[in-house]
């Protein structure tokens, strides 16, 4: 998991995924999210909710960013060698609460 750096209200959470294909393993979280593209581009599959299959998105590139609602399964795989991205969200408690 990657450390998680906090600026005021927002948190930041930065991954790199060194192979083309490599992928983070697919989960939930208890809140939305912003992922911004930094390097190489990637391919989101995601799950809404009560869907029998994942689907996937568009191809998202350098310079794109795309919303992760709360509650949605979803994963993430590189395109491209050394590809970089980052996770922006609410600093929040245990609960997933949004900290003051």
């Amino acid at each position: 998991m990657a450390d998680v750096r906090m600026m005021g209200p927002l948190a930041f959470r930065d991954f790199t995924l060194e192979g083309t294909c490599q992928e983070n393993r697919g989960h939930t979280h208890n809140y939305d999210h912003v992922t911004f593209v930094q390097a190489g581009a990637v391919m989101v599959f995601y799950q809404p909710d009560g869907a029998a299959e994942e689907r996937q998105s568009r191809i998202y590139r350098v310079g794109d960013f795309f919303l992760v609602k709360a509650d949605m399964y979803h994963r993430i795989k590189a395109l491209a060698p050394h590809t970089r991205y980052v996770c922006v969200f609410a600093h929040r408690d245990h609960e997933g609460l949004v900290a003051e």
